[in-house]
């Protein structure tokens, strides 16, 4: 609790100081990129904890672990994008996929829980392969497939 106090009480009388010395350097892409690899690590970290918490809580019903990792990431994102009255990711298909890295990354936990693999590998993997599909995700612009109602 202390450290979430100390980091949010430093970032809000920090930020616009880098943001300052950023933009005069040039850096405001720097800076994004360093943005987005933390949350993308952010993430990650949450959907694993998130993931074994459902585990243990849902008597190890898959799809209940998977929908508690899927939330407990997801949800972090949706504070931050309102708080910065910015659009919700996970509410927009013009945003970069989000919530369905997360449940990717959730099912890879618990497909490696049921195998009894390695504790290390069981957290590492997931996380690695929901930060390297952030990556591409605002990389290559990767978004969920938009639905397009005509009406006649």
């Amino acid at each position: 609790m202390y450290i979430s106090l100390i980091a949010s009480v430093a970032a809000f009388f920090l930020w616009p100081a880098l943001e300052r010395w950023c933009a005069g350097k040039g850096a405001g892409k720097v800076l994004d990129e360093t943005m987005n690899w933390l949350d993308a690590l952010a993430i990650a970290g949450f959907c694993v904890i998130g993931t074994n918490n459902g585990l243990r809580a849902a008597a190890g019903d898959p799809v209940v672990a998977i929908a508690c990792g899927m939330f407990t990431a997801s949800f972090g994102g949706i504070m931050r994008d309102t708080l910065c009255a910015m659009p919700a990711r996970i509410l927009h298909s013009h945003q970069d996929a989000y919530a369905s890295i997360t449940s990717i990354g959730a099912a890879v936990f618990v497909t490696l829980s049921a195998l009894n693999v390695d504790v290390w590998v069981r957290c590492f993997a997931p996380m690695a392969i929901v930060v390297m599909m952030r990556k591409f995700a605002w990389s290559n612009g990767l978004r969920l497939p938009i639905y397009r109602w005509h009406v006649r």
